[in-house]
């Protein structure tokens, strides 16, 4: 009897062993997507709390109501070097409202900031977005205003400005 393997053995064991080792790689394919998906929200997340801390920073009566979503040009000026803003093609939007109690008092205002970017592969585009409340100093609660927790307006969930 001879000693050592036949072809086929050899070759069933190489095929085996290839994909073992395709599942292997395509997990760490996978990882390593996940990975870079959560880097960029995490960037993203602060440059919209950079923002929203500079707009809570401005105060109450510094704050201007935009009506609708405005893009933040410091945004590019500051950050256009970034590779994340250059790859991702990433811009950054603000909206303050205005809100009101039953004797149509302004109480306080809501900030809205929103950071898109673009996956280059595929091409969807993720969305990042924090809020707060900033109350109006000059509001008083025992003038027959409202109490803070009763001020909260239902919760509809930021809109996504359109489009980069």
């Amino acid at each position: 009897m001879k000693k050592g393997f036949t072809f086929v053995e050899v070759l069933v064991s190489t095929i085996i062993l290839i994909i073992v080792l395709a599942e292997m790689l395509a997990g760490f394919a996978g990882g390593r997507l996940i990975s870079r998906r959560s880097r960029e929200r995490l960037i993203a997340q602060g440059f919209a709390r950079e923002k929203l801390e500079e707009l809570l920073n401005a105060g109450y009566t510094a704050l201007p109501i935009t009506g609708g979503y405005a893009e933040d040009p410091s945004f590019l000026i500051n950050y256009a070097n970034l590779e994340f803003v250059k790859k991702t093609e990433a811009r950054r939007f603000y909206k303050i409202d205005q809100f009101y109690d039953a004797q149509g008092r302004p109480c306080y205002k809501r900030i809205i900031v929103v950071v898109k970017w673009k996956d280059l592969f595929p091409d969807v585009i993720y969305t990042e977005s924090l809020s707060s409340l900033i109350y109006n100093p000059d509001y008083g609660i025992g003038e027959g205003g409202v109490p803070p927790e009763r001020l909260f307006p239902p919760e509809t969930g930021p809109v996504i400005p359109p489009g980069i």
